[in-house]
């Protein structure tokens, strides 16, 4: 059985190179994810050089990526290549790993409501 995290919302920063049209196959496909495990999302969309405006003004809690990114201040929270969502080559790798850090995110945000 799992466990709903009611509690906790994920920002989530789902960045592409365009910031339009992958990214939004990214969020569906993210989404889907998401919910399928239980864990209450907020999902955007950015191309890389939108990043770092949307790091400075909000918390977001995990980066998945399908554009290689350069060094870009700021980012504190795990950041996960997901080009495989969009390709499907290594698709449930990268499906088991967000599932992971995602369930990791929550309860880090859970122990710290808690506070």
């Amino acid at each position: 059985m799992k466990k709903e995290w009611s509690k906790c919302r994920i920002n989530v920063l789902a960045v592409c190179g365009s910031g339009i049209v992958t990214s939004g196959m990214l969020l569906v496909r993210l989404q889907e994810v998401f919910d399928e495990e239980g864990l209450l999302s907020s999902i955007d969309t950015t191309s890389p050089s939108g990043m770092e405006r949307i790091l400075e003004s909000r918390r977001v809690d995990l980066i998945i990526t399908v554009t290689p990114l350069t060094e870009m201040k700021g980012i504190v929270c795990p950041v996960i290549h997901g080009h495989a969502l969009l390709s499907g080559i290594g698709e449930d790798d990268v499906i088991e790993e967000i599932r992971r850090v995602g369930h990791e995110v929550a309860e880090k945000l859970e122990k710290e409501n808690n506070k």
